[in-house]
């Protein structure tokens, strides 16, 4: 009877142990997921925005603000919570999954809500100053032609607060400049064709240099596009010229494509000065003497005095149809030239 007992105690302490371990390695039971938190329909998360682009934009925009209007103390720290808030907002609402088009909407109620918030908490001088600032932000000489020029920027790379700022001032320092080179230019004559090319070059340089990762991919790609479409007219242009010489002195290939990369280079400078001069006649008469003397270069004795005979005929040409575009163009001379508009500036 003794042995029976122990027997079936010491099988109980043994199972109990079974059961102990067997607890411990059990497995949990996985909490049952809802259709929306299921690893399928589970949405990705968002890019969270920088704290930092906000703050920084903040402290950026009150100082401008706080010499202009003379804001006092207790202004400055009002101001600068509702220009962080407004901030913040934009962030918040360029992040969110909705249409290019109703977030241009809600940036631009945001800002109007900034701008109501800050002039209640002006006196009537600095209302009138504050609305003056706007105004000159939103359609001055330089910033009316700054702003397409980034909300463009924007579409192309998705720039952030602090991109944003530092790419808007790249762009009004360099507009200035072009503006300051128009304006510098001796009356009847125009401006430096080839230094508003290297104003615009350096900008490309300067903003590639704020930009991260993929965006300078698309910045990039972006300018290629916008190159080929300024080089159409220009190409088109050459490629007859280059035909046209080539039928009259017959050129081997290598001088055909030494007179194409010539005229090629012509055209594109006489684009520029469409754009830049309104067509100057002089200058582009300057700029058919320059390809003249170029082509005359790679061309033998005497296919070069069969040449000059053709580049004089090439002139009057030249000469004949930018008149004729200039008068055309006359009534609206603020207007872009036919060329500026066939290269899309």
């Amino acid at each position: 009877m003794k042995k029976l007992i122990i027997a079936l105690l010491s099988f109980g302490f043994l199972f109990g142990q079974i059961n102990a371990q067997n607890a411990k390695t059990a497995v949990k039971p996985q909490k049952r997921l809802t259709k929306t938190e299921s690893p399928v329909n589970k949405p990705e998360a968002k890019p969270a925005a920088k704290p930092n682009d906000a703050k920084e934009l903040a402290a950026t925009q009150l100082n401008k603000l706080k010499t202009a209007l003379r804001l006092d103390g207790q202004q400055q720290q009002k101001v600068y919570n509702i220009l962080l808030s407004t901030n913040q907002k934009i962030e918040t609402i360029k992040l969110r999954r909705a249409n290019e088009e109703m977030k241009k909407m809600m940036i631009k109620q945001a800002k109007s809500e900034r701008d109501t918030a800050i002039r209640a908490i002006l006196n009537e001088d600095q209302i009138a100053k504050y609305n003056q600032i706007m105004t000159t932000d939103k359609g001055g000489p330089v910033e009316k032609k700054v702003e397409r020029q980034i909300e463009r920027l924007d579409e192309i790379v998705s720039l952030d607060m602090t991109q944003r700022t530092k790419a808007t001032d790249i762009i009004v320092s360099s507009q200035k400049r072009i503006d300051a080179l128009v304006k510098e230019t001796p009356k009847g004559t125009r401006p430096d064709v080839d230094a508003v090319e290297q104003i615009k070059s350096e900008r490309r340089t300067e903003i590639k240099s704020i930009l991260r990762g993929p965006q300078i991919q698309k910045f990039e790609e972006a300018n290629k596009k916008l190159d080929r479409s300024q080089d159409g007219p220009a190409a088109k242009n050459a490629t007859a010229l280059t035909k046209r010489i080539k039928d009259e002195l017959s050129l081997n290939a290598e001088q055909e494509k030494e007179v194409y990369d010539i005229n090629l280079m012509a055209e594109k400078r006489i684009n520029r000065v469409d754009e830049v001069g309104g067509g100057d006649i002089e200058e582009i008469i300057k700029i058919h003497n320059f390809r003249e003397k170029s082509i005359i270069k790679v061309l033998n004795p005497e296919q070069v005095s069969k040449f000059q005979k053709l580049s004089s005929s090439m002139k009057k040409d030249i000469v004949r149809g930018q008149k004729a575009k200039n008068k055309k163009m006359k009534p609206s001379r603020s207007a872009p030239s036919e060329r500026s508009q066939n290269t899309g500036q």
